[in-house]
Formats: structure tokens, sequence, C-alpha cells
């Protein structure tokens, strides 16, 4: 008696665990595929005017705003350190106040809520900040999560 199995079953075996595997493999590529495009925010040169509305705001069904769309753009081209706080105020106009965030207003930094966090998975808010130097200009502009 000859415990191995025929060839043609280990054959037989073989493609189909390799047919499993790959399925598997799609799938995951599929689910990864759309965890990116759920938590993608299409960019958009920044505007200002609509920066200040309240559209701006507003979120999409994925919980993504304009000012998303645009925050890129602005600390690429536009917010720098240096600035004072006039040049901020027409720029982006005065800052969100989160009843939450009295101790980084106290801090000395400004922050506006750019909305849900970016990425598939959802698990806070995406901020814009900005703090200041001892003279009255932007000493440094950073995002951050919480």
């Amino acid at each position: 008696m000859n415990p191995q199995p025929p060839r043609n079953r280990r054959v037989l075996l073989v493609r189909g665990l390799l047919a499993t595997a790959a399925v598997w493999l799609l799938a995951a590529g599929a689910f990864t595929g759309w965890l990116a495009w759920r938590g993608r925010v299409v960019p958009r040169a920044f505007d200002p005017v609509l920066w200040r509305s309240a559209a701006a705001r507003h979120a999409d069904e994925h919980g993504r705003t304009q000012r998303q769309a645009m925050v890129d753009d602005l600390l690429a081209r536009r917010l720098r350190a240096g600035m004072t706080v006039r040049e901020v105020l027409e720029l982006v106009g005065p800052p969100d106040i989160d009843p939450g965030d009295e101790g980084r207003q106290a801090m000395n930094d400004w922050v506006w809520r750019m909305g849900a966090e970016r990425g598939p998975f959802v698990s806070g808010s995406e901020w814009l900040s900005v703090a200041w130097d001892g003279q009255g200009r932007v000493a440094r502009v950073w995002l951050w999560n919480a």
C-alpha cells in the first residue's frame, strides 16, 4: 500500500490551493483599493473666500470638507512662517474655537478644523494649527489629528 495520494490528486490539490490563494489576493487588493478611495480627498487650489464660507466646513458623506481639499495647497504655497497676524487673518480668517481645546488656544496656537481625519478608518478630526512667536509672527504651521 502506498500512503501518498496518486499524482493526479496531488496536482488537483495544488491547483485548488493556488486558485483559492489567488481569489483571496484579488479580494484583499480590491478591499485595499476601496479603503484608499474612501479616505481620499480630491485636492483643489486654495480659495480664501471659499475657505471662510460655511460651505467649506460642510462635510460630505465621508466626513471630508472643502477645507481639506484646499489645505495642502494652502500649506505648500500660501501660509508660511514669518507671516503677521493680520496677514493670516486676511488669508484664512479667525481660528475656529473648539470648546474642548481651550488649552491649545491658551498656548497661543490658533486652530482650524479641517474635517474628519483623512484615511480609510476615521477615529477623529483633522486640524490645522498655527503657532506664533513672541513678535506676533507665524513660528510654525502643521496639520494634526485628534
